[in-house]
C-alpha cells in the first residue's frame, strides 16, 4: 500500500519528538518542522515537484522529478537511535504532484505562482489521477480528486494536525480505535455515506470529502471547497454534442498520458520468465493447433492472421485441456510446461521486463472504447533499463519472452535482436547511432521521431496524417485536413507502432464447468466481441484469454488462511477476490488500464427522473420508462404492465420530498428492519426503491437492532446539519461514482500489493478528474435515455479518428466488467467456501461487538449456497470482507512509524 503522510503545527517539545519518528519505509520528500514523506512502493516518475528559493533579490524556481536528494543528517535525533532530518533548505514555497499527471514542468511553476493568491482548483485540471500537496510559508494545501481515488484524512496530533492519503497509518499515529458504528453504517447504507459522515473507521480520523481541499496553518485544519457539487441550483446545461466533444478530448488525454509515458530507468516490471536458450521451432500440426514445444510455465495462443503468439503468464491457474472460454476460441490452446522439455537440456528461466502497457478488454464497451483508443497511441521509447546486461545475454533467435514470433499467411517472422530493447522503436538514437536505417512501414512509409498525434508537432496541430494514396493521386503527400479533435493521435490513414509493439489485451473468463451453471449468452457474446475486436486491429493488439480455474473463484483463499492475503486501507469487495485478481493480472503491464467507473460517470441514475420531473420535463421520461415496461413484460407478463404508473408515482413523490424528510424516512426504514432490501424483484422494482434520497442495502437486515439505531441516529444528525445544494438524482450519481470509485481503491491496493507486481500500477481513466467534470456535462435529457453510455462512446470513437466503429459494441444493456465476478460466479465461490465461511463467521468481531446477528448471517450464507432455489446473496460479499478486513487489521495493526513510544493501539 502507497500512502503519503505530513504534519503541520507541531512546535516545541512535541516537535522535538516528532523529529525522531518515522514511517517504516518512508522516504522524506521535504525536511523542516512540517515534513512530507512519501511510504510504500513509489516509482521515481510519479514523483514531481516545484519549489521556490530566494538567493538575495532574487526568486528561482527548481524543478524535481523522483525523490529529492537532500542534505545528509547532522547526527542522532534527541532520544533516538535514528538519525536526525535533514536540515530545512530554505524554500518559500513548494508544490508537490504525486501520482500520474500529465503537467508540464512549465504548468507546475505556473501554477505554484498562481496559488499565491488562494486559487487551488486549477491544480486539479491536469490529466491523470494524483493527489497535490501545496506548501506557503506555515500553511500546507493536499487536494485530493473528484471521485475518491486519492482520499485525504486528517486528525489532530501533538498540538497540531497530521495528514495522510490512508486512514490506516494516522489510526497507528494517534492509537485510534475502531469507529463501530462507521462500520455498521457502510454495511447499512452503502451508497448514502450521511451515515458515516465524513468519519473514517478509525475513531478521530477524519476524511475530507471528494472535491474539497484540506488547509492547515499553524496546526488548524479548515475544508474548502474548490469544486461545486453538479446539479446545484442555478446550473445550466450545455448541448449533448459538445460535452461529447469534451469527453473525447478528456478521455483521449487520460489514456495518452498512460500509454505514452515510459517506464523509468529503473527495475520495476521485473517479474516475467523467460527461457535462456532458444525455443524450437513449432511444427505445422503445433501451429496449427496454437501449441509449441518449450520451457517454464507458459501459455501460447495460435497464431492468427496479423498477430503474433505471445507468452501470457509464467504461473497460471491450472485448467484442463480443451477446457474454458466459447466455442470461438478453440484455436487458442492454454498448455502449462514444467522443467525442462522432452529431449532438451534444463533450461534457466530468468527475470525479464513486463509488457509496458496493458489493457482490460472484457468485451463491453467501455473496456472496447479503451483498448481501441490505447491501441492507436504511439508507444514511448524506453529507456536503458537496469537489465541492459541480461538483455545481451539473450540468444539470437529467441525473441523477450524466449518464444519465437509464428506468424500466419503475411510472410516471415520478425528477427528479434539481441541488442535492441522491447519497448525501444527501430528509429530511435541508438539506431540512427549504430547506421540503421528507420523503421518502414510495407504501406504506411518511414517512422520519423516526429510521430503524428505529437502536441509538440506543428503539422499534427493543424493537419491530419498524410493521405496513403498522396502520392498516387499526385497531391504531393501534403496532409490533409481532418474533422478529428484536435491533438488526436488516431487519424485514419496514420502510421502505427511497429508490430513488435503491439498492445497487450487481456480478457479473464471462467473456464468451462467451473461454477457448474450453463454457459451465460451475454457472457458469449462478450468474448465473442472481445476476439472481434482483437481481430479487427490485430497488427497493433496483441490478445491474450485468460481462463480461470476453481482455485481462482471468490472467497477460495479464505479457506487455507484468511490472514495471509493483503491488508488494504478499508474493507472492499475486492478483499475476497484477490487471488482472481492476481490471477487475471499476473500477465499485465507495467501501466495496466481498465474501464471502471464509465457506467457510473455516463448512465443515468434511476433518481434523475425525479430531477427532470423538477424541472418540469417529462418528455424525456418516455423512452427509458418504456424500457422498463419491456423488460417486465418479458420477466413478468402482464404483472410489468404496472410498471410505468409504479415508477413515474415514485418520481413524482421523491420530487416533492425534501432531503431532511428523505432521511428521516430512511431512519425510520431501518428501525423497522430493513428487510425491504432483500425483497427480489423486477426492474421497475429496483428502479422504484432506488428513487430515494437515501435506500438502506442489503446487509442492514442483518444488523442487530441497536447498530440499526445507532445509525439511525446518525442520519437524523445528518438531516439537523442542513440540506445539501443539489438536486436527489444528480447527488445519487455523485455518491454512487464515490461507491465504485473507493472500490477501485482497494482493487488497486490488492493488486499492486502482491510481490510480483511490484511498479504495476491499475489505471481508471473514467475516474480522471478531467473525465469526471467530461461527463458531468452530459445532459440529463440524454444520459437517462436507453443505450445513452454506449452511443457516447460510439462518439468518442468517431471524434477520436478510429476508422470504423466495431459493429459489435453493444447499443444498450450491461456489460459487466472482469474485475467483478458475475453473478454465477460469486454464487459458485461461496458455495465451494460455504463451509469455511460457516466457520469464519461463527466466531465473527463483528458478532461479538453487536454490530451485526450472527444467527441471521449464517442463516442467510445457507441460503444463498443451496443447490435448487437458492436465497439472494447480495450484502454477504461486502460483510465478509469487512470481517476479513478486521482480522487482519487485529493481526497487523501497529506497525506503520518507527520510533514513537506508546503503548500498542486497541482495537474496541
Amino acid at each position: 500500500m502507497r500512502w503519503v503522510v505530513g504534519w503541520n503545527g507541531v512546535r516545541g517539545a512535541a516537535g522535538v519528538e516528532a523529529e525522531a519518528l518515522r514511517p517504516v519505509g518512508g522516504r522524506l520528500l521535504w525536511p523542516g518542522p512540517d515534513p512530507l514523506w512519501v511510504v510504500g512502493d513509489w516509482r521515481p516518475d510519479e514523483i514531481r515537484g516545484v519549489a521556490v528559493h530566494r538567493y538575495r533579490r532574487h526568486y528561482h524556481h527548481t524543478v524535481q522529478v523522483g525523490f529529492p536528494e537532500l542534505d545528509e543528517p547532522t547526527g542522532a535525533a534527541e532520544g533516538s537511535a535514528l538519525l536526525a532530518l535533514p536540515p530545512d533548505d530554505g524554500a518559500l514555497a513548494r508544490l508537490f504532484v504525486l501520482g500520474r499527471c500529465g503537467a508540464a514542468d512549465a504548468a507546475l511553476r505556473t501554477a505554484l505562482l498562481t496559488t499565491t493568491g488562494g486559487a487551488l482548483r486549477h491544480l486539479t485540471t491536469w490529466p491523470g489521477s494524483y493527489v497535490v500537496v501545496l506548501q506557503q510559508g506555515s500553511r500546507v494545501a493536499v487536494l485530493g480528486d473528484l471521485a475518491g481515488v486519492q482520499p485525504v484524512y486528517h486528525t489532530g496530533w501533538r498540538g497540531g494536525t497530521a495528514w495522510a492519503t490512508a486512514a490506516l497509518p494516522l489510526a497507528d499515529l494517534v492509537d485510534a480505535p475502531l469507529d463501530h458504528v462507521h462500520l455498521a453504517a457502510r454495511l447499512a447504507l452503502p451508497d448514502s455515506p450521511e451515515g458515516a459522515g465524513d468519519n473514517s473507521p478509525f475513531t478521530g480520523v477524519r476524511r475530507v470529502p471528494p472535491g474539497q481541499a484540506l488547509s492547515i496553518r499553524a496546526g488548524v485544519p479548515d475544508i474548502s471547497v474548490y469544486e461545486a457539487p453538479p446539479g446545484g441550483v442555478g446550473t445550466y446545461e450545455i448541448s449533448e454534442a459538445s460535452a461529447t466533444a469534451e469527453v473525447t478530448r478528456s478521455l483521449l488525454e487520460s489514456v495518452r498520458l498512460r500509454v505514452r509515458t515510459p517506464a523509468p530507468p529503473t527495475t520495476y516490471g521485473l517479474g516475467m520468465l523467460h527461457a535462456e536458450n532458444a525455443a524450437p521451432e513449432p511444427t505445422a500440426t503445433e501451429a496449427e493447433q496454437g501449441t509449441r514445444g518449450g520451457a517454464g510455465g507458459v501459455w501460447v495462443e495460435a497464431a492468427g492472421p496479423g498477430s503474433a503468439a505471445r507468452k501470457a503468464d509464467p504461473d497460471p491457474p491450472a485448467a484442463a485441456p480443451g477446457v474454458g472460454g466459447a466455442g470461438a476460441f478453440r484455436g487458442r490452446a492454454f498448455r502449462r510446461r514444467h522443467g525442462e522439455t522432452d529431449g532438451a537440456e534444463p533450461v534457466t528461466a530468468t527475470l525479464t521486463p513486463r509488457p509496458a502497457v496493458s489493457v482490460d478488454l472484457s468485451g463491453g464497451s467501455a473496456s472496447t472504447v479503451l483498448t481501441l483508443l490505447a491501441a492507436g497511441v504511439p508507444r514511448a521509447t524506453a529507456p536503458a533499463t537496469a537489465f541492459g546486461a541480461a538483455r545481451a545475454e539473450r540468444p539470437r533467435g529467441a525473441t523477450l519472452f524466449g518464444l519465437r514470433a509464428e506468424t500466419g499467411d503475411e510472410g516471415p517472422a520478425p528477427s528479434a535482436e539481441p541488442d535492441g530493447d522491447a519497448g525501444e522503436s527501430p528509429d530511435g538514437p541508438e539506431g540512427e547511432a549504430n547506421g540503421a536505417a528507420p523503421a518502414r512501414h510495407p504501406a504506411r512509409g518511414t517512422f520519423s521521431e516526429e510521430r503524428w498525434g505529437d502536441p509538440r508537432s506543428s503539422r499534427t496541430l493543424r493537419h491530419g496524417p498524410p493521405r496513403p494514396d498522396a502520392a498516387a493521386a499526385g497531391s504531393g503527400g501534403n496532409p490533409r485536413r481532418t474533422g478529428a479533435v484536435r491533438g488526436s493521435w488516431a487519424r485514419v490513414g496514420g502510421p502505427t507502432a511497429p508490430g513488435n509493439d503491439a498492445l497487450l489485451a487481456i480478457t479473464y473468463t471462467d473456464a468451462e464447468g467451473v461454477t457448474g451453471a450453463p454457459p451465460n449468452p451475454a457472457r458469449e457474446a462478450e468474448l465473442l466481441r472481445a476476439r472481434a475486436v482483437a481481430e479487427a486491429a490485430a497488427d497493433r493488439i496483441d490478445h491474450v484469454v485468460v481462463p480461470g480455474g476453481q482455485e481462482a473463484l471468490p472467497f477460495a483463499d479464505l479457506a487455507d488462511d484468511p490472514l495471509a492475503g493483503p491488508l488494504t486501507d478499508e474493507p472492499g469487495p475486492a478483499l475476497v477476490t484477490a487471488v482472481r485478481q492476481r490471477a487475471r493480472l499476473a500477465a499485465a503491464g507495467v501501466e495496466h488500464i481498465s474501464g471502471h467507473g464509465a457506467r457510473q460517470a455516463l448512465d443515468g441514475h434511476p433518481a434523475r427522473l425525479a430531477d427532470l420531473l423538477h424541472e418540469r420535463r417529462r418528455s424525456p421520461l418516455l423512452r427509458p420508462v418504456a424500457a422498463l415496461t419491456r423488460a417486465d413484460s418479458a420477466a413478468l407478463g402482464a404483472a410489468g404492465l404496472g410498471t410505468p404508473v409504479s415508477v413515474v408515482r415514485a418520481a413524482r413523490r421523491l420530487a416533492r420530498t425534501g432531503y431532511v424528510e428523505g432521511l428521516e424516512a430512511t431512519a425510520a426504514a431501518l428501525l423497522r428492519g430493513g428487510a425491504d432490501a432483500l425483497r427480489p424483484g423486477s426492474a421497475g422494482d429496483a428502479s422504484t426503491r432506488a428513487l430515494a434520497w437515501c435506500t438502506p442495502g442489503p446487509a442492514a437486515a442483518w444488523l442487530t437492532e441497536g447498530a440499526r439505531g445507532a445509525v439511525a441516529a446518525r442520519l437524523r444528525l445528518a438531516a439537523q446539519a442542513g440540506a445539501p445544494d443539489e438536486r436527489p438524482g444528480a447527488r445519487r450519481a455523485r455518491l454512487a461514482l464515490q461507491r465504485r470509485a473507493a472500490d477501485f481503491r482497494v482493487l488497486a491496493q490488492v493488486v499492486e500489493s502482491a510481490p510480483e507486481a511490484r511498479g504495476r500500477r491499475l489505471h481508471a481513466p473514467f475516474l480522471d478528474n478531467q473525465v469526471v467534470r467530461a461527463c458531468r456535462l452530459v445532459p440529463d435529457r440524454a444520459r437517462i435515455q436507453p443505450g445513452a453510455r454506449q452511443l457516447i462512446l460510439r462518439a468518442v470513437l468517431a471524434g477520436a479518428g478510429v476508422p470504423s466503429v466495431p459493429d459489435g459494441l453493444p447499443a444498450s444493456g450491461p456489460a459487466p466488467h472482469d474485475a467483478y465476478p458475475s453473478a454465477e460466479t460469486m454464487r459458485a465461490g461461496l458455495r465451494r467456501a460455504a463451509s469455511s465461511l460457516d466457520r469464519f463467521l461463527a466466531t465473527s468481531l463483528l458478532g461479538r461487538w453487536g454490530v451485526i446477528d450472527v444467527a441471521a448471517t449464517r442463516a442467510a450464507l445457507s441460503a444463498a449456497t443451496v443447490p435448487d432455489s437458492p436465497g439472494p446473496m447480495d450484502g454477504l460479499p461486502e460483510l465478509i470482507a469487512t470481517e476479513l478486513w478486521l482480522r487482519r487489521l487485529h493481526s497487523r495493526r501497529g506497525s506503520c512509524w518507527v520510533g514513537q513510544l506508546g503503548t500498542a493501539p486497541q482495537l474496541h
